[in-house]
């Protein structure tokens, strides 16, 4: 396939990623309004902005690394070296997201109170929910940058899908913030494992092996 071509697929793949987080995003934030109280609402909302803040400090943007060198070496047939170097920044980058985490866990109290946060196990769950939205984040960014953005689209359906069902059975089962953004670092961690192999090297149609082979 021409470089070209696997631009297009990587693109129309993409799309659907984006589109398929934005739509399931929306959906469950319409449903996660009707079935909490207002308190709720706040705790949970505070819970995911840690969440994602935490994912933020501990990412180190080594995904902008990823992005920027893993496509270069793919197309010079340098395969195994990209590879090394998506294992190097991912084991970087769960050791450092680990280390936030652990901060945060152990200074709970003083975060919760803090920020208004009345159950201190908020910022536990948040905190561990953000190491997989970092290493999930890697691993999409790697896989992107093997041009296997059908994967990360994959990914992207499966972890809306469990994350929706999981969240409305959890709301009608009368269980709170924490079980919710439970099922969400759940949901992020299970889309991260499928995304796995993609992130490792080429495999698919869109393989950078197939653009070294045309180019190279």
């Amino acid at each position: 396939m021409s470089r070209s071509g696997v631009y297009a697929k990587a693109g129309v793949w993409s799309l659907v990623a984006h589109a398929t987080q934005l739509v399931g995003s929306v959906v469950l934030s319409v449903i996660v309004v009707r079935m909490l109280a207002v308190e709720e609402l706040g705790e949970l909302a505070l819970g995911r902005q840690m969440a994602a803040l935490l994912a933020v400090i501990g990412s180190l943007a080594l995904e902008r690394t990823v992005v920027r060198f893993v496509p270069e070496l793919a197309q010079r047939g340098e395969t195994g070296a990209a590879r090394r170097l998506v294992l190097s920044l991912f084991r970087l980058r769960l050791l450092a997201g680990a280390v936030v985490a652990a901060l945060a866990i152990l200074m709970r109290g003083p975060i919760a109170s803090l920020v208004g946060i009345e159950d201190p196990g908020v910022v536990v769950v948040a905190a561990l929910g953000a190491i997989g939205f970092s290493v999930a984040a890697h691993l999409r960014a790697a896989a992107n940058g093997w041009f296997e953005s059908r994967r990360v689209a994959q990914a992207a359906v499966l972890t809306v899908v469990l994350t929706f069902v999981a969240t409305v059975w959890a709301l009608r089962a009368g269980f709170g913030v924490m079980t919710i953004l439970g099922i969400a670092a759940v949901a992020v961690f299970v889309g991260a494992a499928w995304t796995w192999p993609a992130a490792l090297g080429p495999g698919g149609a869109d393989g950078p092996m197939k653009i070294g082979r045309a180019h190279v």
